[in-house]
C-alpha cells in the first residue's frame, strides 16, 4: 500500500499545479465548500492573493483554491488516494509547495498505520494499542 508523507519541516502541502490536477481528475481527497461558508464573504477579499489561471484564484496557501464561488482544499487524512499518488508520481518535486517535500512510501498491504508529525516532518508508524 502506498502512502504520501512530508519529509521536511513545514508540513504536508501541495502546489497549486498539483491541486488543479487533483480537482480536474476528481480526487476524492479534495473537499469543496462555498466561499461564503469558508471565509464568511461572498467575494474574493482578504486572504485571496493571486490568479492561478483557468479561473482559479490562490488562497492563503498554494493548496487552497477558489473558482466560481467554491473553495477547494485537500483533506489531509486521504494519504492513500490513487489520484494523489498518480499526480505526485507524475509531477515529482513540482507537486510540493514551498513548505513540503512529499514522498510516497510503500508499506505492507493491510497494515494499520499512523502518521507521526514533528514540526511538519512526518513518518509512518505501525499502529499499536495503547491505554
Amino acid at each position: 500500500m502506498k502512502v504520501v508523507v512530508n519529509r521536511c519541516f513545514g508540513g504536508f502541502g501541495l502546489s497549486t499545479k498539483a491541486m488543479k490536477r487533483l480537482i480536474e481528475e476528481g480526487s476524492p481527497g479534495i473537499e469543496v465548500m462555498l466561499l461564503k461558508e469558508y471565509g464568511g464573504e461572498d467575494d474574493l477579499r482578504g486572504d485571496w492573493y493571486e490568479d492561478a489561471g483557468d479561473g482559479f484564484v490562490v488562497g492563503f496557501s498554494p493548496d487552497v483554491l477558489c473558482k466560481d464561488g467554491k473553495v477547494y482544499h485537500w483533506n489531509d487524512e486521504n494519504r492513500t488516494d490513487p489520484v494523489l499518488l498518480r499526480v505526485i508520481e507524475e509531477l515529482g518535486p513540482e507537486a510540493n509547495n514551498s513548505y513540503s517535500d512529499l514522498e510516497i512510501v510503500d508499506i505492507p498491504d493491510g497494515t494499520e498505520y499512523t502518521i507521526k508529525n514533528y514540526d511538519g516532518q512526518e513518518s509512518i508508524h505501525e499502529a499499536h494499542r495503547s491505554w
